[in-house]
């Protein structure tokens, strides 16, 4: 077990951060598969409203490989499916069936199949059964290449955002499937990391995972991206196009290969303001974001996808497949009463300009601006947040110049997403949006046939 050396991470303590206690949910009336977080795919829809579908039936069918499927999260019936702009697939939604009973969709593979097993074989059952568009191959987060051999494998229990689910909560009794997703991996490529903050590590032993545990790293956000752990780790250009799995998916992933059937829940952390407590919540994949956080007062909105890297999301919408946590934040931007006397005394801020710098009691996170973009400053606060140690502010002005070249010398494809330059950016520059932009640039320039 080996302890990953500092990065540059956030400090400040979060008001609202979800409380161990799990809260079982009831079965949601509908469910949907999102596909909007697959980056570059073309998609085919393989149903139509009404049709009927089992839980492992697919849905979607990417164009570039028609092997790889998306699958349904639930059996039931085809409700809706919600379009964007060009006619784009946001939702399948599917009205459950409670009574339905879940089918087994694969034979299970023990271990010792799984190690007589080809990896071609692998693959295919994995492309078969909806589990290989969950493995996404870096630099760019797109599905791997079957037909190239992974460097790494690269699995965080924890990224260190206060809003995630504790995996001390997902991993209890999970032991077998972990272990089991695990050697699937392990099939994949020669070398999986996994790695935990430091703060996880007692009740992991409590549970008999430390031996799972490859890395330690520090608890804040977010030394367990699985792209810093990547920056940290590598040790050739190869390691590049290393891969990464959401936690949750590889315990789903061993579930499905030792009984045959699909796991359909999951846990999401839920808080912020909330009209539940803050706390997690056990529900069906692909629920209703309302099923999870409630009704909202008037003002707030909802966060999906993490604290920093997640979007707005309404509240008929549903949860996409990775998106593990969501959070009630106040977005009503009042103007703080004689705040001149006492400026940013509430402020949530990494900057030693405000109040709330003076003190190191939790404060509340918001979805407002705080005031309105303007030009780059060169302040140099994104560099120093950057936890793989990028001039964010040169890439971002290389880029907006067209110039690519410049983008990848500047270490550009190494942006682990982390959204930290933006909510440090005194100018109020969405600086991770740039950034994305750089790298989605790039694919279509130098990969997309």
């Amino acid at each position: 077990m080996k302890r990953l050396k500092k990065v540059k991470t956030f400090h400040s303590k979060f008001n609202g951060v979800p409380e161990t206690k799990v809260t079982p949910l009831d079965a949601p009336k509908t469910v949907a598969l999102v596909p909007a977080a697959a980056p570059f795919v073309k998609l085919k829809l393989l149903v139509r409203e009404n049709d009927v579908v089992d839980v492992g039936t697919p849905l979607l069918q990417n164009k570039r490989d028609p092997e790889i499927v998306f699958v349904s999260p639930g059996t039931g019936i085809v409700e809706t499916i919600v379009r964007g702009p060009r006619r784009v697939v946001q939702e399948v939604v599917i009205r459950l069936d409670r009574e339905a009973k879940k089918p087994e969709t694969l034979s299970p593979v023990s271990r010792k199949e799984l190690d007589l097993m080809s990896r071609e074989k692998l693959i295919q059952l994995l492309k078969q059964h909806g589990i290989w568009p969950l493995i996404r191959q870096f630099p760019y987060m797109d599905f791997p290449d079957c037909q190239s051999t992974f460097p790494m494998v690269a699995v965080s229990l924890h990224n260190g955002d206060p809003f995630a689910p504790d995996p001390s909560v997902f991993l209890k009794g999970q032991r077998t499937f972990f272990s089991h997703g695990l050697a699937i991996l392990q099939k994949l490529s020669k070398k999986v990391i996994v790695a935990t903050p430091q703060r996880f590590l007692s009740p992991l032993k409590e549970m008999g995972l430390e031996k799972q545990i490859s890395h330690v790293t520090q608890d804040q956000y977010p030394a367990g991206d699985p792209g810093v752990l990547l920056y940290q780790i590598k040790k050739s250009a190869a390691d590049n196009n290393s891969c990464t799995m959401e936690i949750q998916e590889v315990i789903a992933m061993g579930h499905l290969f030792s009984t045959g059937k699909y796991l359909t829940t999951r846990f999401f952390g839920v808080g912020g303001a909330p009209e539940k407590t803050p706390a997690h919540y056990h529900s069906h994949v692909g629920c209703p974001v309302r099923h999870l956080v409630g009704d909202i007062k008037p003002g707030n909105k909802v966060i999906t996808g993490g604290i920093f890297t997640g979007s707005l999301t309404p509240l008929y919408a549903h949860m996409g497949t990775g998106m593990s946590s969501a959070m009630v934040l106040d977005a009503t931007d009042k103007d703080a009463f004689f705040g001149f006397v006492w400026p940013g005394r509430k402020l949530l801020s990494e900057s030693r300009t405000f109040v709330s710098s003076l003190g190191s009691a939790p404060l509340d996170m918001d979805a407002n601006l705080h005031g309105e973009e303007r030009a780059c400053i060169n302040c140099g606060w994104c560099h120093e947040k950057c936890p793989v140690d990028l001039l964010p502010q040169f890439i971002m002005k290389a880029m907006g110049a067209g110039e690519m070249e410049e983008v990848l010398e500047l270490g550009g494809l190494d942006c682990t997403g982390c959204g930290l330059c933006t909510f440090v950016c005194p100018s109020k520059i969405d600086v991770a949006a740039m950034m994305s932009l750089a790298k989605a640039t790039c694919y279509r320039e130098r990969v997309m046939p």
